[in-house]
């Protein structure tokens, strides 16, 4: 079957703006030597927007990581790659990206997907973060399994490539993958390296037609359509809207607490069973969980938190509240007395206790800086004060 790529679209959340700069600048682009230096000034004019420095956070940060999660990489000469070579790969990404002029954006996968309302001509290709792994940009929950199973399985018409490692969870829901590899991982513990070795899967809409063929098993319904519909909610008023939204909060908290009474009541007496039912026979007890895609990680996919998770949590966040502002009295005006270092201590530590509360890590983390800096200023004074007393005493 042939498809027709008319438009090629290139979605991820966190990394659009890389591929944005790699697309207007990639050709023009000069790549440094690695070092710290070099990563701190660059993650600054990143933050103010330069293009250039945007482009190079994959070269510059811990396994091509970004500014704000990834770290430095901390080798001067660039491991096994020179600049040069790094260079040669940004302006090759920019030709093949000027070739095909893909439309970049940074919605959430499930978004993207019912924003494009792709058909049976076209290809979705998808690579998201592993479960079981981490990564500097992502975290595993960036991509809700139980989700994405669920919307491939209940679309039959399209076609898609999902590549994962090999893992129950995919295996119990597509069948055997399409293609398989093992691979060997290098990671790093402190002063000591370990090897590990992992499958890296490639799973296809074929193949899963081709393993429902073979177990007999129908293709699921189609799933009701979420609310996304803009004209019917244009239409909705305030205590309509609150009314839906106080629905949806009891349905999820409804669910959440079936999902604990099923595990509590059932799942667990039934692993206890199965553990003392295969002790020393073989299949032993992980490996007849494994065959039905029940393991560790598939637990855990009921409870992540998702993208939208992060998105709905941020708008809930009330905003901290502005200090109102005082007009002085122009007749009888007084200019404001400067902070002693203690009360700035003080100010700096309340500051940074409200945002650990609202759950701001960056911004509590810029703020423990500041405060340690000013508190060893601070001590470095009262040393230097006491000092002086002392040696006056002595005198």
């Amino acid at each position: 079957m042939g498809f027709q790529f008319q438009e090629w679209i290139l979605n991820d959340h966190k990394t659009a703006p890389f591929f944005l700069a790699l697309r207007d600048i990639g050709h023009t682009i000069k790549v440094p030597p690695r070092s710290r230096r070099e990563f701190e000034k660059q993650k600054q004019l990143a933050a103010d927007g330069d293009q250039r420095a945007i482009a190079l956070a994959s070269w510059l940060c811990f396994n091509g990581g970004n500014y704000g999660c990834g770290g430095s990489h901390g080798q001067a000469n660039g491991g096994r790659r020179t600049p040069e070579a790094e260079e040669r790969n940004l302006r090759l990404a920019h030709k093949v990206i000027a070739e095909h002029k893909p439309r970049i954006t940074s919605l959430d996968w499930l978004d993207c997907l019912e924003a494009e309302q792709p058909g049976p001509q076209d290809l979705i290709v998808i690579d998201g973060p592993y479960l079981d792994c981490k990564t500097a940009v992502y975290d595993p929950e960036n991509i809700l399994p139980v989700e994405l199973i669920a919307y491939l399985q209940s679309h039959p018409d399209l076609n898609w490539v999902l590549c994962e490692y090999r893992q129950p969870l995919y295996l119990h829901a597509f069948g055997e993958p399409a293609y398989q590899k093992e691979v060997q991982l290098r990671t790093v513990n402190f002063a000591k390296s370990k090897q590990e070795r992992r499958v890296e899967c490639v799973w296809t809409s074929a193949s899963y037609k081709a393993h429902l063929a073979k177990t007999a098993t129908k293709v699921p319904e189609l799933l009701h359509a979420t609310l996304r519909d803009p004209e019917k909610y244009r239409r909705l008023t305030i205590p309509e809207v609150l009314k839906e939204l106080r629905l949806v909060a009891d349905k999820i908290e409804k669910n959440k607490l079936e999902v604990s009474a099923e595990e509590r009541q059932r799942m667990l007496p039934l692993l206890i069973i199965l553990k003392k039912l295969t002790k020393r026979k073989r299949p032993g007890y992980h490996e007849l969980l494994a065959s039905i895609g029940l393991n560790a990680s598939t637990v855990r996919s009921w409870f992540y938190r998702g993208h939208h998770t992060d998105e709905i949590i941020a708008m809930l966040e009330p905003e901290p509240e502005a200090e109102p502002k005082t007009e002085p009295d122009h007749d009888d005006e007084v200019p404001e007395r400067p902070l002693s270092a203690e009360a700035e201590c003080l100010q700096q530590a309340d500051k940074l206790a409200a945002a650990t509360l609202r759950g701001d890590v960056k911004r509590a983390r810029h703020l423990a800086l500041e405060y340690s800096r000013a508190r060893k200023l601070m001590l470095g004074k009262t040393i230097g004060k006491y000092r002086s007393v002392r040696e006056e005493n002595c005198a």
